[in-house]
């Protein structure tokens, strides 16, 4: 039987860790990176759904060059990538990881050869085009090996190809257990359904929080990638992002959770949720709600009446807060 896959999502500092602690509580399920951060591979910049989108949506042979070499460009950069548990890389472990990267490349590659193409060329320091000219007299751009060019396989051997590697990816980083998996941020939130095609049998679940609790935690955190430094800047931001969710349809495959809702009235969203995932409730498992619940509204103590107020005018349709705050 295949592990069920549920796929949490998120746009940010809108409490998906709530949902997967909650599964997690369960020991049928697993986290691929025990407990601790995000699956990125598929929707980061340079990951897979990147690559698909370049190789079979915006087709060229430029291109098939580029968002491969991306991709390889990507994977390398994840050497790098610290472990908040124990200081440790977070695959520090896994050559194994990387081998099957390697083998998974070499799959989806039908052509490969080395070329020069200008796109590349145009991006060469004093040192290499020096180097060029020297070469170029008695070797071709083939001989030199500057640039791997690549033609990809069929759309859907890449498709199968794809899945079988992530099944590999996640029991290997998963210390090898034949079980459910838990995966965090594993698509894209605006591009749910084509960002996941790459799982099989999977659940998303779209995890969306209430505007002044993310403005909070973006102040608080003073967050990297968002703008938590401007409440006109946030808000504008916030419609942007948001305006197309609407758009986005529940189905037997996605789901939409409200995390105040999921606090407050978490006996029976808990249920709505097992059962959209086909799962048993475990009666003798107890998720413990009462932190999340004393923490759920504490942006109105660190945000400033004048934001709060700013915040309700300006994003009145997503506010999330029931109308009368009894904690």
């Amino acid at each position: 039987m295949k592990s069920l896959k549920v796929v949490n999502i998120s746009p940010g500092l809108s409490g998906a860790g709530l949902i997967s602690d909650y599964l997690l509580n369960r020991k049928d399920f697993t986290n691929p990176f025990n407990l601790e951060a995000e699956f990125r591979l598929l929707h980061d910049p340079g990951g897979i759904h990147n690559l698909y989108k370049g190789l079979y949506e915006n087709f060229s042979v430029n291109n098939s060059s580029y968002f491969f070499n991306e991709f390889e460009k990507y994977i390398l950069n994840l050497k790098n990538l610290s472990s908040k548990i124990k200081n440790k890389k977070k695959y520090h472990y896994d050559s194994v990881f990387f081998n099957e990267v390697k083998k998974y490349v070499s799959e989806i590659s039908l052509i490969s050869y080395f070329g020069l193409p200008e796109y590349f060329r145009i991006g060469f320091d004093f040192n290499d085009k020096l180097k060029w000219r020297i070469l170029r007299i008695s070797k071709s751009s083939q001989e030199v090996k500057f640039c791997k060019m690549r033609i990809p396989v069929e759309k859907e051997i890449f498709l199968k190809k794809t899945r079988i590697f992530l099944n590999k990816v996640l029991f290997i980083l998963s210390g090898k257990k034949k079980i459910n998996y838990v995966i965090d941020q594993g698509g894209n939130f605006w591009d749910p359904i084509k960002s996941t095609q790459y799982f099989d049998n999977r659940k998303i679940v779209l995890v969306t929080r209430d505007p002044r609790s993310i403005f909070s935690s973006m102040k608080t955190r003073k967050s990297l990638a968002y703008p938590g430094h401007d409440i006109k800047i946030f808000c504008e931001w916030y419609k942007n992002i948001m305006k197309n969710y609407t758009k986005i349809k529940e189905s037997n495959i996605l789901i939409k959770i409200k995390y105040e809702n999921f606090i407050l009235n978490h006996e029976k969203e808990s249920k709505k949720l097992l059962k959209f995932l086909n799962i048993k409730n475990l009666k003798k498992k107890k998720f413990d709600i009462s932190n999340s619940k004393s923490n759920i509204f504490k942006a109105k103590n660190y945000l400033t009446n004048k934001e709060l107020k700013y915040i309700e005018k300006k994003l009145k349709k997503y506010l999330q807060w029931p109308k009368k705050i009894y904690i």
